[in-house]
């Protein structure tokens, strides 16, 4: 079966959602200049991995079959208390794809907050790797020798 029938089939409500996950939602409401945050935390969160391993099985059956690019975000079930081995769903996906597909990451507090060191062996495999300022000066250590990023006069045209 193709890879694209393959994965709507994995994406169908039945096949796709976990009822034992209870995934982490917000909702706010606001009136006026008031606001009400509502959150549900991740539950059974211990549970994501093996979801994902299956539904990535599910899509991706043989070596042949995997997507250009792979885009990783935040993932709750990579925070620590989440599950028993934090940033598990994201090595696994890095570990699954890698040299198969382009990566890119734009992680969210549940990997950023595990640090660089616990990235290191990971990294070098991720072909694009975004942050915001905030988030970069909480990722690496404050001690990191860095790159004066100043911008420069431009070499030739407009001064402007």
């Amino acid at each position: 079966m193709p890879t694209v029938e393959r994965f709507i089939r994995g994406t169908e409500p039945a096949a796709f959602f976990d009822p034992n996950i209870k995934t982490s939602s917000t909702v706010i409401l606001v009136q006026g200049t008031q606001r009400t945050i509502f959150t549900q935390t991740l539950q059974n969160g211990e549970h994501f991995i093996g979801t994902l391993e299956r539904r990535i099985k599910d899509v991706f059956q043989s070596l042949e079959d995997h997507p250009d690019a792979v885009m990783i975000g935040h993932l709750h079930s990579d925070a620590k208390g989440a599950s028993p081995h934090p940033g598990e769903s994201t090595k696994f996906i890095i570990d699954t794809f890698k040299g198969k597909s382009s990566l890119f990451a734009n992680f969210g507090n549940s990997q950023i907050d595990l640090g660089l060191d616990f990235w290191k062996a990971d990294l070098p495999h991720i072909d694009l790797f975004q942050l915001n300022l905030e988030e970069a000066k909480r990722f690496f250590p404050p001690d990191l020798p860095t790159r004066n990023l100043r911008r420069r006069k431009p070499a030739c045209g407009n001064q402007g």
